[in-house]
């Protein structure tokens, strides 16, 4: 008789266990994603980062770090959506950008119960979820890498930009013109001078 009652408790305790959802039976996996973009310095970027599953309400805080310092947009919902101005860079530079979520379990769909019921004795409490991505800045003229030799539009070869021009390879043009003038008038006017004297 104690053996049989022994088996009835242990097989009450068995199935209220399988009814009593714990709390990661009761709410999904929640995930923020975030965009990682490519964009050439001193560009606008535009940062976007939602929450999974849908219908779960944020508050947010987007935040952009670069060598420059760290801009930071809050606002709430499902997702957020911020631009950034980015700095120009000579070479191609990786900066990062964290989306960080603050949700309350109460706003996360529930899953159901082994029976179809969804379990009522658990406490909502604040969670945060987080990821990070990033933003490649790249030099004005990138074609992909970081040498800039076989750029087209810099005929001297240095990190200045020509815009396609020829490169100056000679002088002051302009002063040795007007003193290559001033010699030939000064030699004309000393012949014309010698051939009156030798006639006179």
């Amino acid at each position: 008789m104690k053996r049989l009652c022994s088996v009835l408790i242990a097989g009450v305790l068995a199935f209220a266990g399988v009814l009593v959802a714990s709390p990661a039976q009761a709410y999904p996996s929640v995930q923020v994603t975030i965009t990682s973009v490519v964009e050439v310095g001193g560009k606008d970027v535009s940062i976007q980062a939602h929450i999974d599953p849908p219908g779960v309400t944020c508050t947010w805080t987007l935040t952009y770090s670069s060598a420059r310092g760290t801009k930071t947009v809050t606002s709430t919902g499902s997702t957020i959506n911020a631009k950034f101005h980015t700095f120009e860079v000579k070479k191609r530079t990786v900066t990062t950008t964290t989306a960080t979520c603050l949700y309350d379990d109460s706003t996360v769909p529930q899953v159901a119960g082994a029976f179809g019921g969804v379990p009522s004795a658990l406490i909502a409490a604040p969670q945060t979820a987080s990821a990070t991505g990033t933003v490649t800045l790249l030099p004005q003229r990138d074609n992909g890498d970081d040498d800039d030799s076989d750029d087209s539009d810099d005929s001297d070869g240095d990190e200045d930009d020509d815009n396609g021009g020829l490169p100056n390879t000679g002088g002051e043009r302009l002063a040795w013109l007007i003193i290559g003038l001033l010699l030939v008038v000064a030699g004309t006017t000393v012949v014309i001078s010698s051939r009156k004297n030798e006639s006179a």
